[in-house]
């Protein structure tokens, strides 16, 4: 009787590594996602933040609203803002201003037919005198 318990194991050694070879592009393309995703989202609310600071300016009238809400804009992942004033106050309360920020981020496009810029604008409305 001969027991071959040690040879049927060898057939196996490689395995691990060929299944780990096909899932680590998969795994590298989920966390590069995760990653551009994390840059996308600090971008949207930093212009959120950014046309706020822009649109209380306004509504108070202490300021220029635009240099606000470009001095308030931090985003590593994006390029430059760009703030407008759509509607301004007037000197009757209850009426509105409107600041919307705009920006683009970059992010690592892995993919070729995948363009890596993504506009995003932050909007921020308030009424009048505060």
């Amino acid at each position: 009787m001969i027991i071959r318990g040690s040879a049927g194991a060898n057939n196996d050694r490689g395995a691990a590594a060929v299944e780990f070879a096909l899932v680590l592009p998969i795994l590298i393309l989920l966390v590069g996602g995760i990653v551009d995703f994390g840059f996308a989202l600090n971008t949207q609310v930093s212009l959120t933040h950014a046309a706020r600071e822009g649109v209380r300016i306004e509504a108070l009238d202490s300021g220029d609203p635009v240099a606000a809400a470009l001095a308030a804009f931090a985003a590593p992942a994006a390029s430059d803002v760009d703030a407008e004033v759509t509607r301004a106050c007037p000197h009757d309360d209850g009426a509105r201003v409107v600041v919307r920020a705009n920006s683009q981020v970059f992010f690592v496009g892995l993919l070729p037919f995948v363009d890596n810029q993504l506009p995003l604008e932050g909007q921020a409305v308030m009424r009048c005198g505060g």
